[in-house]
């Protein structure tokens, strides 16, 4: 049917539409999918209690990659891996934001918090995830480089106006590696699916990397192929042609 044997989505922007709901025509894709024993791997910023009624919705049980792989599930109830964020590097971005009066907000293992209700004994507790948020663009962008040029830490994003940060060494990609060693899967074989930065590293990594039509241009411009937009079922578009056509 395909030389590939596993696809890897993207949730916001992604598999989701506007609305943050998926679509009828992506869930039977979906689903088709599964039927085949192909996994479709979550792979996304969010926490696991914003992303298990997704995988309940499309009535798949399969591995997830979550807070931007710092915690990566064989299934809904079984932990592969999880890596909790420096508590030292935790108080530097936390610094940052408040010098520059930026939101901050994150993942701990039970759901998000957010900085703004915390005081510091909840901030040195074990978080997953840490971003920061700010309305202009030439602030959140000088947070972002004095963010990666004296924390050490993944520093990525999701839209224009945050940055997103994770243990150093944890990426969707390297949590994608991991889940391929898991399942006996090559990188070759993988289809992944995204349309942000937080994305690059997979889209890059995979045999196949897909630009959502609504992905940003540096991402357009790195992709192996582009699809529809996230609001033109992009996502049953490529387990259509990639999946099933061939």
């Amino acid at each position: 049917m395909t030389q590939y044997r596993l696809l890897a989505l993207d949730m916001d922007g992604t598999l989701l539409n506007d609305e943050k709901e998926v679509s009828d025509e992506n869930k039977k894709w979906v689903r088709k999918l599964d039927e085949q024993d192909i996994p479709v791997v979550l792979t996304t910023g969010r926490g696991y209690q914003r992303v298990i009624h997704i995988q309940s919705e499309l009535n798949i049980n399969r591995p997830m990659i979550l807070v931007n792989g710092a915690e990566i599930w064989k299934d809904k109830g079984s932990l592969l891996n999880r890596t909790f964020i420096p508590q030292e590097e935790l108080r530097k971005v936390r610094d940052i934001a408040m010098e520059y009066e930026a939101s901050y907000w994150g993942y701990k293992t039970w759901g998000i918090v957010k900085g703004k209700d915390l005081g510091m004994d909840e901030l040195i507790r074990d978080w997953l995830k840490i971003g920061v948020k700010h309305n202009e663009l030439a602030v959140i962008h000088e947070i972002r480089e004095k963010v990666m040029g004296s924390v050490n830490i993944e520093c990525t994003s999701s839209n224009p106006h945050n940055i997103e940060c994770a243990p150093r060494g944890h990426t969707k990609e390297t949590g994608l590696e991991r889940v391929c060693d898991h399942l006996g899967i090559s990188m070759r074989e993988v289809v992944s699916v995204g349309d942000h930065m937080n994305d690059w590293s997979m889209i890059k990594a995979a045999g196949l990397g897909v630009a959502m039509g609504n992905a940003t241009p540096e991402l357009k411009n790195i992709a192996d192929a582009v699809t529809r937009t996230n609001e033109e079922n992009g996502v049953a578009n490529v387990i259509r042609t990639y999946f099933f056509d061939k």
